[in-house]
């Protein structure tokens, strides 16, 4: 075991840290200055974690390899056996492979997500066998994009056997590895101080053989400030101008100064190819004995080693203290420096590093080395590092001989093309300002759709259009790119019309060019089925499965191909539920497959209202929830006001409208603010259908109205769409505009047929059923009435169901048939109790006790207070009940006080007593 000298408080908080990763997560930090002790420290931990049978995944990243891609993931897999990677899925493992240089990467480019993801799925396979110790030594110097997927896998960890050891110089900016695990977990962080005395008398003679004096080991005390390197460094120099003796006077510099003159001290008693030799070392990401053969320096490691400057880990060659590297480099003159990369640059097999290289050989201005550059940002790229690939796109872009020619362009816009997707919209906009004075039309095209993408997510859809109109002017000749501008232009426009003949004049370009683009061909097919849905021509659905067949057919589909996430909403909103459904959850996995949280919200958004028409009310609660936590996690405010809207609309359909208008308001407020007609949309529907169950007729008009004409000014034509045409001529109706309320059921009509809209036909017969029972026709009523039933069974919509059959009991109520109501009544109170509607079983109830039903309930209850009573009196607290009834502790509170005041008890024991007498 490796001895740590005057560290005993810090050896108990190592053992700890191993003990308790071996049971949970656990987290321990050292940072200090330069020369303290910390890799020292941290080797003594990771022996530890080898005693205790721990998986190690170790790493040690160098400053020359902070700027590379993947340098740090791929030291610290660099021993995990092949077969835990073929335990991976095959998207996981390709990418992490790839990103490893485990294998070479395919048409098919990996991303820092799905590397992230896989990396995550590894640590938990691995932690089935043992616990796992990730340590990242002088973590400063982590490349970002390793650093950006550990951090990653490490927030999807949870109860598991995993342990992060970090190591830093103090003041250096980190990334807080060891915050990054989900919920509570072990966690320390030691600031390591100087040694005393005593420490560093043992520390110089075990390592240089010297004893030295008192008071010269006193002097070195002090001026070392008992930092272990510079007790050394001062000693070593001492023994080489006068063995035995340390200078009786030693002044304090501090420790930047001292390490920089006694390690350039130390270094100018080597030889100069000595010197050479380190010099490739410290300027190299991955030295080895081979590369130094390479450059034929291979003898002079023998010198260096025997120095104790660097030491041999098989092949590999490291410094014994990363400060020799900085004295190492600081020693070199600028054409020093510039001539060894050039030679390491033409030594190099590797793509990337090769590159950067000859970038630091040539400054300035130099196509070759541009070239270079656009090999490395294209093999960064495919490995999934996108921010390996950004930096070196930049670089060519500076290396670029003439910065007007064509080819200064296209690397332009490559460059705003990865900044685009790194999230730096903003500086590729400002990159690409002066696109005007781009030489060709086709790169002008390239370059303006990037803007337009760009403004439609950050600025205005109407810039959005402007940029895209431009491009496909400017795409004249090339198909694709046209296709392109052509498909764009249909997502940004809201026309239903004209989205479908974007699309389709983009499919027939793509037929014409007689070239195999399946991903557009895919797009615009299904471009084309959407532009027609949206007129309100209804769904075809042949034509959506045959585009995803396009997107899919040859290559492994991913969660941001545009079929795949825009056929479950057509779907949904088409009636075909449960293949919306599968639609979704088949995205959701492939996202979590490949680490794409961002499309979580988007799937989840979508779940909660499919699950209420299918009348699982209480799986729609769960989700609307677990959709709103995702998307404060995610940070993304679009999707949480779409969260808030769904957990509102569940809240008016279990009859919690207090809620639901709270979070409705909420997200009007938003609305006006970011201009968001379509959420304003939906918003004021909640509204009024929140009033409606209330019976509040006036106010739920007055929101429904409002909605009404947003969907007009929206262009909503399909039913489907926006579901709440039934409503609103309720609201209306009551309110006594029977002429509004009929022109509006003509409208549903037309349009539910022209869609073939099975749902809204139902519907619309409920609707033309009030209308006839406002006009006393109680025969026409119940024919509309049995229309909707019989329409309603091919395409179920369970809540919308029971509302007909509660209309169907009042009717037959209003025609004093009263067995005929009290079927009905009693059939839609038992579906609204099912379903947990609690205020909509209430109105039955209400509506039976007119003709005379007895309730069975003592003294009238509600049918809602009477579930609430036999709860509480079977002994559930009050969160319990609130839980089973779907609505708050403080609505529970609020029917018990009902339930005591009628029933004259004070107890729910006294309430236990006189339900069961």
């Amino acid at each position: 075991m490796l001895t740590v000298v005057g560290r005993d408080e810090e050896r108990i908080v190592a053992a700890t840290f191993v003990a308790a990763a071996a049971s949970g997560p656990a987290a321990m930090h050292i940072d200090g200055q330069p020369g303290i002790g910390k890799s020292t420290l941290f080797a003594y931990v990771t022996n530890l974690a080898r005693a205790a049978d721990s998986t190690l995944l170790e790493s040690s990243p160098a400053a020359s390899e902070s700027r590379m891609g993947f340098v740090g993931l791929t030291d610290l897999l660099r021993n995990v056996p092949h077969a835990a990677f073929d335990d991976l899925p095959d998207v996981q493992r390709d990418s992490l492979a790839v990103a490893t240089l485990r294998s070479v990467a395919s048409a098919e480019p990996a991303d820092e997500r799905s590397v992230g993801t896989a990396l995550a799925t590894l640590l938990l396979n691995l932690t089935t066998t043992a616990p796992v110790i990730v340590a990242i030594d002088d973590l400063q110097w982590l490349d970002r994009s390793s650093a950006d997927v550990v951090e990653f896998a490490l927030r999807r960890i949870g109860d598991e056997r995993i342990g992060v050891l970090t190591c830093a110089r103090e003041g250096e900016p980190v990334p807080a590895l060891g915050q990054a695990f989900r919920g509570t977990h072990w966690t320390a962080s030691l600031a390591l101080q100087g040694l005393g005395v005593a420490s560093l008398f043992h520390i110089i003679r075990a390592e240089l053989g010297v004893t030295l004096s008192r008071p010269a080991l006193a002097r070195v005390a002090e001026a070392s400030g008992g930092n272990p390197l510079i007790a050394l460094e001062l000693t070593r120099s001492a023994e080489r101008t006068a063995p035995g003796h340390v200078p009786a006077v030693v002044s304090r510099v501090g420790t930047t100064g001292w390490l920089r003159s006694l390690t350039a001290e130390r270094l100018e008693v080597l030889s100069g190819v000595s010197r050479e030799a380190l010099l490739a070392v410290a300027c190299s990401s991955q030295p080895t004995v081979a590369m130094l053969g390479v450059l034929g320096l291979e003898g002079a490691v023998d010198e260096a080693e025997r120095d104790g400057t660097i030491r041999l880990i098989g092949d590999r060659i490291v410094f014994t203290h990363p400060l020799l590297a900085d004295a190492v480099i600081g020693s070199a003159s600028a054409p020093d420096l510039r001539a060894m990369h050039g030679r390491l640059a033409a030594a190099s097999g590797d793509v990337e590093a090769r590159a950067r290289h000859q970038a630091l050989a040539h400054p300035g201005r130099d196509e070759p080395t541009a070239v270079t550059l656009d090999e490395a940002t294209t093999f960064a790229a495919a490995r999934g590092s996108s921010i390996a690939a950004l930096e070196l796109a930049r670089l060519a872009v500076d290396r670029t001989g003439d910065p007007h020619s064509e080819v200064a362009w296209r690397r332009r816009i490559r460059l705003g093309e990865l900044m685009h997707a790194a999230g730096a919209s903003a500086d590729a906009a400002h990159l690409l300002d002066t696109i005007r004075d781009c030489p060709l039309g086709l790169l002008r095209a390239r370059a303006l759709l990037l803007l337009a993408e760009i403004s439609y997510q950050t600025a205005t859809a109407q810039e959005a259009f402007q940029y895209a109109s431009r491009a496909r002017a400017e795409a004249r000749g090339d198909p694709a790119l046209e296709a392109t501008a052509l498909l764009t232009l249909a997502v940004i426009v809201t026309d239903g019309a004209l989205s479908a003949a974007l699309a389709a004049e983009a499919k027939d370009l793509l037929n014409a060019s007689g070239r195999d683009h399946p991903m557009l061909l895919a797009w615009a097919e299904c471009g084309q089925v959407a532009g027609m849905f949206a007129m309100g021509r209804g769904l075809d659905v042949s034509a959506l499965e045959r585009a995803l067949s396009i997107e899919r057919t040859g290559r492994v589909w991913r969660s941001t191909d545009q079929v795949a996430a825009i056929r479950p909403v057509l779907l949904k909103w088409a009636d075909h539920h449960g293949e919306a459904l599968s639609g979704l959850y088949e995205l959701s996995t492939r996202a979590e497959e490949e680490g794409n949280e961002g499309v979580q919200p988007y799937v989840l958004g979508h779940v909660p209202g499919i699950l209420l028409r299918l009348g699982r009310f209480g799986e729609a609660a769960t989700a609307a929830a677990e959709h709103l936590d995702l998307a404060d996690r995610s940070g993304q405010a679009n999707q949480r006001m779409q969260a808030l809207f769904n957990v509102a609309l569940v809240d008016a359909h279990l009859g919690r409208s207090v809620q639901a208008r709270e979070d409705a308001q909420a997200i009007l407020a938003w609305t006006v603010d970011h201009e968001d007609e379509w959420l304003q949309m939906s918003a004021c529907a909640v509204l009024g259908f929140a009033d409606l169950g209330d019976g509040d007729r006036s106010g739920a008009r007055r929101w429904l109205d409002r909605w009404a004409r947003l969907t007009e000014e929206l262009n909503v034509i399909d039913p489907g769409i926006s579901r709440f045409y039934g409503d609103h001529i309720e609201a209306l109706v009551a309110c006594g505009a029977v002429e509004e309320a009929g022109a509006a059921t003509a409208s549903l009509e037309r349009r539910a047929s022209d869609a073939d809209r099975v749902s809204a036909i139902a519907i619309a017969h409920r609707c033309r059923a009030l209308l006839a029972a406002h006009a006393g026709d109680a025969v026409g009523a119940l024919s509309h009435i049995d229309a909707s039933l019989e329409i309603d069974s091919t395409c179920t919509v369970i809540f919308e169901r029971h509302r007909t059959t509660l209309l169907k009991g009042l009717i037959h109520r209003r025609a004093r048939e009263k067995a005929a109501a009290r079927r009905s009544l009693t059939e839609a109170q038992t579906g609204f109790l099912t379903l947990g509607a609690a205020s909509w079983a209430d109105r039955c109830a209400d509506e039976l006790q007119r003709i005379g039903t007895r309730v069975e309930s003592p003294l009238a209850l509600t049918a809602t207070e009477q579930k609430v009573a036999e709860l509480a009196a079977s002994g559930l607290t009050t969160r319990q009940i609130a839980e089973q009834c779907f609505m708050s502790p403080k609505t529970v509170e609020a029917h018990l006080g009902k339930i005591y005041r009628k029933l004259n008890v004070s107890s729910r024991a006294a309430l236990g007593t006189l339900l069961r007498g």
